[in-house]
């Protein structure tokens, strides 16, 4: 484990990345999901993959709007990825 998250949810992450795609993670936003946010690419998110907390769900909404063309998935511990489009 690093940063409270279980290697199987860490791997499962890394398993469903595809090109053009948004990961949402839902979980504790201090703790669970901290390895995966420095992979962004700042200031503007135009890299492949996004990754974003999505626990609130205007804020999901709002990204979702903006970047409609993009598969997304939801990670959650002790949970399968769930691919929402």
């Amino acid at each position: 484990d690093y940063c409270n998250v279980r290697d199987d949810t860490y791997f499962k992450t890394l398993a469903s990345e595809s090109p053009n795609s948004i990961i949402l993670f839902k979980g504790h936003p201090d703790l669970v999901y901290i390895p995966h946010f420095y992979r962004n690419t700042l200031p503007d998110f135009d890299g492949s993959i996004i990754y974003a907390m999505g626990n609130d769900d205007s804020a999901v909404q709002k990204l979702l709007k903006k970047y409609p063309g993009r598969s997304v998935y939801i990670v959650e511990d002790h949970r399968p990825v769930e691919k929402l489009r």
